[in-house]
């Protein structure tokens, strides 16, 4: 056997499939992503529209949807875990124990309220007050993934903290707790939740974050844009569904408090039944 030319040739095929896998994965980034120049002239338009962005406008899209099912709330751990061994059902839906209420909701969400927490917390320690409520969070042992911090407001004597449920990289909108917390620990919980399952690639088409703000943010209002975040809505199902899948949503936040959802798949506006 020739050594040198079956090398030659083992070289030449290694380089072809170098070169192919090269174009391949420049390709798929091409086809997933935004150019700098189209997200540049958007803060363009946006600033003579009387918009400031206090954020990035998302580069890379990718086209998914979210599978999903209610998941199951553990009605009996919850009501041993934030009320104690004994609680007084006061309805059908609602127990106390002392202090303490917890009522459970439509939709797969619960309200807790402590009238007379006993802890010690520092709530101007953004970080530790943030590990404090997502170890809260976690002892009750939702069938939720992750959570993230979405809103962080003083209140007087205590700290008001949102977060979202989070998949990966996306953002779960329906999945929400929100906290009230005092020097002396949790105040008051309001949470829902659905279960994810899975991300299902999908080739519809996609609408990249900088079109759906041009089409949607006009001249005239103005206003400052602090966040553009991709995620799913995903709403509680009806029990003749168990399982079901959502397509992706952009969410603009504004600095007022605003709030807006746009499908990412022709960019209208979509208007979430809370």
């Amino acid at each position: 056997m020739d050594w040198s030319k079956a090398k030659s040739i083992l070289i030449a095929i290694f380089l072809a499939l170098n070169a192919y896998l090269a174009v391949t994965i420049y390709n798929s980034v091409k086809e997933n992503s935004v150019s700098a120049e189209n997200i540049a002239n958007t803060v363009k338009v946006l600033n003579e529209r009387g918009y400031t962005l206090e954020c990035e406008i998302p580069a890379t899209v990718k086209a998914c949807s979210l599978s999903y099912e209610n998941g199951t709330m553990d009605v009996s751990f919850l009501k041993k875990k934030l009320l104690g061994s004994e609680s007084t059902p006061i309805s059908d839906d609602r127990y106390v124990s002392g202090g303490k209420t917890l009522a459970f909701l439509p939709g797969n969400g619960f309200r807790y309220s402590n009238e007379a927490p006993s802890g010690s917390v520092d709530i101007n320690d953004i970080p530790k007050v943030t590990s404090y409520a997502l170890n809260f969070l976690k002892s009750l042992k939702l069938p939720v993934s992750e959570f993230y911090l979405d809103e962080a407001e003083m209140e007087e004597d205590a700290i008001k903290l949102v977060f979202i449920g989070k998949y990966r990289q996306y953002f779960v909108f329906y999945n929400r707790a929100e906290l009230l917390i005092s020097k002396k620990g949790i105040v008051s919980l309001d949470c829902r939740f659905i279960e994810v399952k899975r991300l299902s690639h999908t080739t519809v088409k996609f609408t990249p974050a900088y079109q759906v703000l041009l089409r949607n943010f006009p001249r005239g209002k103005g206003g400052t844009i602090v966040s553009i975040d991709l995620g799913f809505w995903c709403p509680y199902l009806q029990q003749t569904k168990t399982e079901s899948s959502s397509p992706p949503l952009w969410r603009v936040k504004m600095k007022d408090g605003t709030v807006r959802y746009f499908t990412a798949s022709d960019g209208s506006e979509f208007f979430p039944a809370e």
